[in-house]
């Protein structure tokens, strides 16, 4: 395993660091302008500005975090790479089993992902202490429903990357999928604001908030959960295939 887990790092080290790199920019970023904001040619714009400066503090707390999250889905990518170069016809002849074989994925995909959060708390921390506000524990809240949004897609296209082999059609796959998401997500919020009126909208709006704060203490849970179910069904997937060959 120990070989496998270096294989995958030697491959995919250029695009993790792309993904690093990106959220360490976007780190200093928010860390210079809330400098700036507290005594340098920004200051007082915080104060004056409130609205923007939430969302400049949000902007820099989550996009970093994001950023080294998104780096766990190399996995996908690298799966069909094995496929498309021809390594998985040599993998079979390994002497080790699908399980280790696939789970050497999911290991290094969690590694990434406890990698992210453990750099997301500290940006966040770093950029509310920069701000000179007191850490909200309501961020710790979106983290984890971001995190669940993170692992529901890579559970989703790990067994899809070992079916289907072929980049072009997981990318299509996955496109069509996040399309119906956010269409659905929007046409779903269109009719809302056309039916309901603003007092039924900001009941709904606070229901949901409620709903967010309970499922984001389950979602450990929940991401044990999917990460099993995808792990079963992307090993069944790869003993086939190792079958065939």
């Amino acid at each position: 395993m120990k070989g496998l887990l270096y294989k995958e790092w030697c491959l995919q080290r250029k695009t993790i660091f792309t993904f690093v790199a990106l959220a360490l920019v976007f780190s200093l970023l928010g860390i210079l302008m809330f400098i700036s904001m507290k005594c340098g040619n920004l200051k007082g714009w915080q104060t004056e500005n409130p609205e923007s400066a939430q969302v400049f503090l949000s902007t820099f707390t989550y996009v970093p975090y994001i950023f080294m999250l998104l780096a766990s889905q190399v996995c996908n990518a690298a799966v069909c790479s094995d496929y498309e170069t021809g390594w998985m016809k040599y993998a079979y002849t390994l002497p080790v089993t699908g399980k280790v074989a696939v789970g050497t994925r999911y290991l290094f995909g969690c590694i990434a992902m406890v990698t992210g959060i453990i750099y997301g708390l500290v940006n966040a921390l770093a950029i509310y202490a920069f701000a000179g506000l007191s850490f909200d524990m309501n961020v710790i809240k979106y983290m984890l429903i971001i995190l669940l949004g993170i692992v529901l897609s890579y559970s989703i296209f790990m067994p899809v990357s070992f079916k289907f082999k072929k980049k072009r059609t997981v990318s299509t796959i996955s496109a069509v999928v996040f399309a119906f998401i956010y269409f659905g997500a929007m046409g779903v919020l269109a009719y809302c604001m056309e039916v309901y009126d603003e007092e039924v909208l900001n009941v709904m709006s606070a229901k949901l908030k409620d709903f967010c704060d309970v499922l984001a203490w389950f979602v450990p849970f929940i991401s044990v959960a999917v990460l099993i179910i995808s792990f079963g069904a992307s090993v069944k997937i790869y003993q086939r295939r190792e079958k065939i060959c």
